[in-house]
């Protein structure tokens, strides 16, 4: 591995729980329904430079989604909160735990 200046310097990891597998999977297809295109108009344009989702596999019994955001800046976050406040105002219909954690990279290793 080699130690790297990180791109990014605010991360967003926001853990997901919810009550069902079927909960879990709508809730994938719903994130899957953000296309490129969406995200580029959207999300990249105002300096989110990388989106993941990742579903935790080692707490048994828990249907838990992670998703993390990459962002230039503190101004490009901001900016992306307004998109995210819109999309909240439209789906808050399925039960879930959000807890979100905000950070900044201080060291960073990349194969």
């Amino acid at each position: 591995m080699s130690s790297s200046t990180p791109e990014s310097t605010i991360i967003n990891v926001t853990t997901i729980d919810l009550i069902s597998e079927a909960e879990l999977q709508f809730m994938i297809s719903k994130f899957n329904q953000m296309s490129e295109a969406d995200f580029q108009k959207y999300l990249a344009s105002k300096g989110c430079l990388r989106w993941a989702m990742t579903r935790v596999w080692n707490k048994e019994g828990a249907f838990r989604l992670m998703t993390i955001f990459e962002y230039k800046d503190e101004k490009s976050f901001l900016k992306c909160q307004e998109y995210f406040k819109q999309v909240e105002d439209k789906s808050n219909e399925q039960p879930l735990k959000l807890i979100s954690n905000r950070a900044v990279i201080v060291s960073e290793y990349r194969a």
